[in-house]
């Protein structure tokens, strides 16, 4: 009875055999089997599917290293087979959660990834595998380094797809991927029309109606805006471009058609509307009786305070204009600031803080304003974030050298007695989160 060195067994019975007599063996019982089967059979068409088939099935692999580079040769040898590469995408994805993935390895198969979304655009399911594969890697380190044929591959999977699942599923990662992008990525990626395309797709998702559907269009909405949010964060120019983009009517159409049920969307939609707020020469575009009642009656209907949040900056920053500015579109400035000061007041100070920002340039601005019921939105948001997010925000307090400002605030005699906590109190928390940040973080980093 010599032992063999090879034997060919997949797709027969006995590859289940523990007496296989032996030293390598293919088959569909193991992992290392299947992967043997991947490295023989290179050239057999036949063999690689269903192999790679069933090795889309092994969702908790053990051979990481080895199971990559089978795949990656195997989407390589066979790059023209669509069917093929939806099981292979699909295994790639477990094999990428191995721990020591090294990090060329990685990035290859990103590329590679990336390179079959930019060859087969129209097989959905095959754009649906790559997005759900990538969307753990949208990070600068992991995607940094393809940015632009990832982008340019994203927005036109958006522009093309009829597949809402792959819709959704792009709309994740290309809002995951804009999250980090540093302001001139974000202006080259609108000039892509990702602005244009993504407010066609909140149009045409008013339309739908959710009933039957497997995918929520809601939570493609949330998605879209979420885009939208990103793309107009700090960047006047896209703000521009939203608002020449009829951004804002979308808003108002989305806020209306979905009332009831778009809570999970409003706060990225408000945000994307308060990036608008803080360009000074857009102001005027939502200077109207339309958006403020729509604002109004969206925080009177927020249970949870999400939305209070990006709608209270709007706010404080039409108000920062002046009373002039406002003139006579209704609801009155004074009305709305005591309606949003009444909804601060009922902010959890040991709560969520519903907002996020890259520096406290927004914030910074409207506390210059002489009227404390405008610059309370300012502070009030800075006392929760500089206690939720420590780390974050004392970091911006101190790069930024404005922590002086709220030792001024925290020291005031002459303040609005009807809000509470006060200016001043808030201004002190401020003061004593940052201080008791410096005293455990020496010397200071700057993450």
């Amino acid at each position: 009875h010599h032992r063999m060195q090879f034997l060919g067994l997949f797709n027969a019975v006995m590859c289940d055999s523990q007496s296989v007599n032996a030293d390598q063996v293919t088959g569909d019982q193991t992992e290392s089997q299947i992967l043997l089967g991947l490295e023989l059979y290179k050239e057999r068409y036949d063999y690689m599917y269903e192999l790679m088939l069933t090795l889309a099935q092994y969702v908790s692999p053990v051979e990481f290293e080895r199971g990559l580079k089978a795949i990656l040769e195997a989407c390589q040898l066979h790059q023209k087979s669509t069917s093929l590469l939806v099981a292979g995408v699909a295994s790639l994805y477990w094999y990428l959660k191995g721990p020591d993935t090294p990090v060329e390895l990685r990035r290859k198969s990103i590329r590679m990834v990336v390179d079959i979304m930019s060859k087969h655009r129209d097989c959905s399911d095959l754009m649906y595998n790559c997005c759900v594969c990538l969307y753990p890697y949208q990070t600068k380190e992991d995607s940094g380094f393809i940015l632009t044929n990832l982008a340019i591959s994203l927005v036109n999977i958006v522009r093309c797809t009829t597949s809402l699942r792959t819709l959704l599923m792009t709309l994740l990662v290309l809002s995951k991927l804009i999250w980090w992008l540093p302001k001139p990525e974000k202006i080259w990626i609108a000039q892509l029309e990702t602005i244009e395309i993504t407010l066609d797709v909140l149009v045409s998702l008013n339309h739908i109606s959710p009933h039957g559907l497997r995918e929520n269009p809601l939570e493609l909405m949330e998605a879209g805006w979420n885009i939208l949010w990103n793309m107009t964060d700090e960047c006047p120019e896209n703000c521009m471009l939203f608002c020449e983009s009829s951004g804002i009517e979308v808003t108002l159409t989305c806020y209306k058609s979905h009332q009831e049920a778009v809570e999970n969307a409003m706060p990225s939609m408000f945000g994307a509307l308060g990036n608008v707020a803080e360009v000074d020469e857009l102001q005027s575009k939502i200077m109207t009786r339309d958006v403020i009642m729509a604002l109004k009656e969206a925080v009177a209907n927020d249970k949870h305070h999400r939305m209070s949040y990006s709608i209270g900056g709007v706010i404080a920053n039409l108000a920062y204009k002046g009373v002039e500015f406002w003139g006579d579109v209704q609801p009155s400035r004074q009305s709305m600031l005591d309606f949003m000061a009444r909804e601060m007041q009922e902010w959890d100070m040991e709560g969520e803080v519903w907002i996020e920002f890259n520096s406290l340039t927004p914030l910074m601005k409207i506390m210059q304003s002489p009227e404390d019921k405008v610059a309370y939105w300012g502070v009030r948001t800075l006392a929760g974030l500089s206690r939720i997010r420590q780390k974050r925000y004392c970091n911006l307090l101190h790069t930024e050298g404005v922590i002086e400002v709220f030792r001024e605030i925290a020291t005031r005699t002459h303040y609005d007695i009807n809000l509470s906590p006060s200016l001043p109190q808030l201004a002190r928390i401020i003061v004593q989160n940052y201080e008791s940040f410096v005293t455990v973080q020496q010397p200071m980093d700057t993450a």
